[in-house]
């Protein structure tokens, strides 16, 4: 007796409102916000923007300390210049 089979059902996608994909659908299509002046990287996968000069550094540094062992770039979209973060724990 052949082993009995049974249908494929496919599970309903789910609903997708404009301005709320997922995470990982964001990272790969990510533009910058309108006045964003820096664009910040982790092992060269962008994860955000900043405005501000100042603003951008601190967010750089602070994921420079939770990631210690990626590379923290932070970029400045007028001009192109680089700059790697570095951390230096406060011990």
């Amino acid at each position: 007796m052949p082993p009995t089979r049974h249908p494929i059902r496919a599970s309903p996608s789910p609903v997708v409102r404009p301005g709320s994909a997922g995470r990982e659908a964001r990272r790969d299509g990510m533009k910058p916000s309108n006045g964003a002046q820096y664009e910040i990287s982790i092992d060269g996968v962008t994860r955000t923007y900043r405005d501000r000069q100042d603003i951008a550094l601190q967010t750089a540094r602070f994921l420079k300390s939770r990631n210690p062992h990626s590379v923290v770039k932070l970029k400045d979209l007028q001009t192109g210049e680089e700059t790697v973060v570095a951390f230096k724990s406060e011990q």
